[in-house]
């Protein structure tokens, strides 16, 4: 059943043709200004990026729980294995520019549990995808773990910290490609794991803001990519304190 309440039913984002037109027919801003100001767990970010107008009925009254993204890697669940561009209708994560430019368009090839800080995963990433090393290195008085570009000239180099917070964003918002992930996959699993999150339609086929989980990630990644400190602030809240967002107005 279509859910006409969806901010995106009439994008028919569903259609691959669709989503392309959607991607390069639509600037960031345009996007977000089809975006209502109102919001159901926004309060201080202008014209807000999910469930508006459905105000708390969509939880069915009750309090929103959500798990955190440190939770998801040991979660087991399949979509941790799933590129993020194929999520977001081939939205790229909003990688450091500096990292962006090493990655050499590769970035659509992280998967989730790469974003979310995966060591293993990301130490094979790096190795085989951005034919990188990682390591103990010594460039002068400082210890390095991974070397990045080498091939290219002369080798960028990272801490885990240093590469994981440029992972997680731009600068200023380290946090926020794992705080979307987890978001979208909040959404992708409420009734299980303990998460009540009811923002996209289920089998009930109860009228929840958005059709899919897909959906709503893609509409998180427009406000991220536009409006990141504002974006990640509020994903905090929606985490760890859904109900002082819950009935916000």
């Amino acid at each position: 059943m279509e859910d006409k309440n969806s901010n995106l039913s009439n994008q028919n984002l569903d259609n691959p043709s669709s989503r392309r037109k959607f991607l390069t027919r639509a600037t960031i801003g345009a996007a977000l200004a089809t975006i209502p100001a109102k919001s159901v767990w926004a309060t201080g970010l202008t014209n807000s990026i999910v469930a508006s107008g459905h105000g708390s009925d969509f939880a069915g009254g009750r309090t929103l729980v959500l798990r955190s993204p440190d939770y998801w890697l040991t979660s087991n669940v399949p979509e941790l294995n799933v590129p993020y561009s194929q999520l977001t209708y081939t939205s790229f994560p909003v990688i450091h520019r500096s990292l962006r430019r090493l990655f050499s368009s590769k970035e659509g090839l992280l998967l989730l549990r790469h974003l979310l800080g995966d060591r293993a995963q990301l130490e094979n990433f790096i190795k085989f995808t951005l034919q990188g090393a990682v390591g103990n290195f010594k460039h002068g008085n400082k210890s390095y773990d991974i070397e990045l570009g080498k091939r290219n000239g002369e080798a960028k180099r990272y801490t885990w910290e240093k590469f994981l917070e440029q992972l997680g964003g731009e600068e200023g918002v380290a946090e926020l490609n794992t705080y979307l992930v987890s978001a979208y996959l909040n959404a992708k699993h409420s009734g299980f794991h303990g998460i009540h999150y009811p923002i996209v339609n289920g089998f009930n086929e109860n009228y929840a803001p958005y059709q899919t989980a897909e959906q709503f990630l893609s509409k998180l990644h427009i406000a991220a990519a536009s409006r990141p400190r504002d974006t990640l602030r509020t994903l905090k809240a929606l985490h760890h304190d859904p109900s002082s967002l819950q009935h916000a107005t």
